[in-house]
């Protein structure tokens, strides 16, 4: 909670697209950083040499923007399927050589702070498209292919989520009890459903699964969002099939 009340406009925002989740391949694509009310891209055309250049153009303005002492703000960059860890592993393919490319010390990922602050039904998944669309700002689905317009948009998004959190005029989702409440119905009717089908899987709660199963809050989130484990929503609660949890536990 203390990162989000030291947000601060001259943060840095960094963003980059990847294979998607849904097929083979670590390559990266199209960097982006926001610094200084100023955009810098970085754009891979598919050449592996120019993949490479592109990584390690972005790896040298981190690095400067680290040493001057500013701040890296990014979107759920903090594992080794999205972020630093995996571009270091990319770029070793690559070139055979390390790179060692970190966000710093002090690095703020945004949409962890956001859950810490707001708890982890303050909007749908996917969570940067629904801010958009509660904030009235511009429609910006998922694409299956990333494109430099797309994935520089994404950014953008990120920098007025970033700005609008320092404002105070971040609009997120209102009375998720009330919401939940209204939909216990329906929560009881599937797990109604399931007892009748005499189905042997169990169906969990994200609460349930964070407090039986020793998966963090924070991993867990981020299997969802990357797509990484099967869940269904029902309003504001995600369910998960236990076989699902115990497959990602072990």
């Amino acid at each position: 909670m203390e990162k989000i009340k030291n947000l601060t406009k001259e943060m840095a925002v960094v963003h980059y697209a990847r294979t998607p989740f849904n097929e083979n391949g670590n390559e990266v694509y199209n960097f982006h950083v926001f610094q200084d009310d100023k955009y810098h891209s970085f754009i891979v055309d598919g050449s592996l040499l120019e993949e490479s250049e592109a990584i390690e153009s972005y790896a040298k303005l981190v690095n400067r923007i680290i040493e001057s002492g500013t701040v890296i703000c990014h979107w759920g960059q903090d594992n080794d399927l999205f972020g630093p860890d995996h571009i270091n592993t990319r770029y070793k393919e690559l070139t055979g050589r390390d790179l060692d490319l970190s966000y710093g010390p002090y690095s703020v990922n945004l949409s962890f702070e956001l859950i810490k602050r707001f708890g982890t039904d303050y909007a749908n998944h996917p969570r940067l498209d629904s801010i958009a669309a509660m904030n009235s700002w511009s429609n910006l689905q998922e694409k299956n292919h990333p494109s430099p317009i797309f994935d520089y948009r994404r950014t953008s998004l990120i920098v007025k989520i970033l700005h609008a959190v320092i404002d105070g005029t971040l609009k997120v989702r209102e009375d998720v009890d009330t919401a939940n409440e209204l939909l216990q119905s329906a929560i009881d009717k599937i797990r109604a459903e399931l007892k009748l089908t005499e189905s042997p899987e169990s169906v969990l709660e994200k609460q349930e699964v964070v407090e039986s199963y020793g998966i963090g809050l924070f991993r867990l989130t981020m299997l969802v969002d990357y797509n990484r484990i099967p869940y269904t929503k029902v309003g504001s609660r995600t369910y998960f099939k236990k076989s699902d949890i115990l497959k990602v536990k072990n």
